[in-house]
């Protein structure tokens, strides 16, 4: 399925946005790896929903954007970005990092939600669940912490342990230290702080101090 591409120039940042189905709108926040392209994935929900599939705010293609300091701040530019567009009753899908963004939105806001679904979402705090510090994890570890199936990990770990694949790791660590920064910021922020155009505050989902 060939999505439609748009631009959507909004608090100073040009997001692409890709689109695809027809039905109720499914919003899709995607993780801190970002996969540039239209996955299979989003053909199977594009069947029911309509998939729409933004770059979030200072990825590939985006420009920059000075204002983006924390999770909280993402969670503030997809609500207003709801309001741009001017969707209700939306469904919203956060993998991963998409996750946590997703979490605290729906904590400011839900009011045009219809739907919340959180998948492998970090940054939330779960009385009696021990958070994982990802830098003190091995690569193997790291893997096994990401799947439910055992088999799936080990199939996992042939090639992303794969010696050729190396770059890629590297890439990968670079990304996860960017988004644990963005994480420890949102942990550090004083209640209340926000960006300066975004008209929201608030505390969103946040682990113990």
């Amino acid at each position: 399925m060939n999505p439609r591409i748009e631009t959507l120039d909004l608090c100073a940042v040009k997001t692409t946005i890709a689109t695809a189905g027809s039905g109720p709108v499914l919003l899709v926040l995607q993780g801190a790896n970002h996969v540039e392209g239209w996955l299979p994935l989003y053909d199977d929900l594009a069947r029911d929903f309509t998939v729409i599939l933004p770059t979030h705010p200072g990825y590939t293609g985006t420009g920059p954007a000075p204002w983006l300091d924390h999770v909280s701040d993402l969670a503030n530019y997809y609500l207003d970005f709801l309001e741009a567009k001017n969707l209700t009753g939306v469904h919203v899908l956060g993998l991963s990092l998409g996750g946590w963004i997703a979490a605290d939105l729906a904590v400011r806001d839900s009011s045009r939600l219809a739907s919340l679904t959180l998948v492998a979402a970090p940054g939330i705090y779960l009385p009696g669940c021990e958070p994982l510090d990802i830098f003190l994890r091995s690569d193997s570890q790291f893997i096994d912490d990401l799947f439910h199936s055992a088999e799936v990990a080990a199939a996992a770990k042939l090639t992303a342990l794969d010696p050729a694949h190396e770059d890629q790791g590297r890439r990968q660590a670079d990304r996860n230290a960017r988004g644990a920064g963005a994480g420890w910021a949102t942990a550090r922020c004083r209640r209340g702080r926000r960006a300066g155009h975004l008209r929201r505050a608030g505390p969103g989902p946040q682990q113990p101090h």
